[in-house]
């Protein structure tokens, strides 16, 4: 809720987004690497490191 808050975004989109329901979309990704003060680049940084450390941990 509080992410909904300093962000402007629903908490339900934001709860699909963490679910991998719902795609960011690009004025998602701005304002939440807003929040979180860093680019969206690095925002989307961190979430290809995920996927690909959760896809190394499937494979075993």
């Amino acid at each position: 809720m509080e992410l909904a808050e300093k962000s402007g975004i629903d908490t339900r989109t934001i709860q699909r987004i963490e679910g991998g329901e719902f795609a960011a979309t690009l004025h998602t990704l701005f304002a939440l690497a807003t929040v979180f003060n860093i680019s969206a680049s690095e925002l989307l940084n961190g979430i290809e490191l995920k996927k690909k450390r959760t896809a190394k941990l499937s494979s075993k």
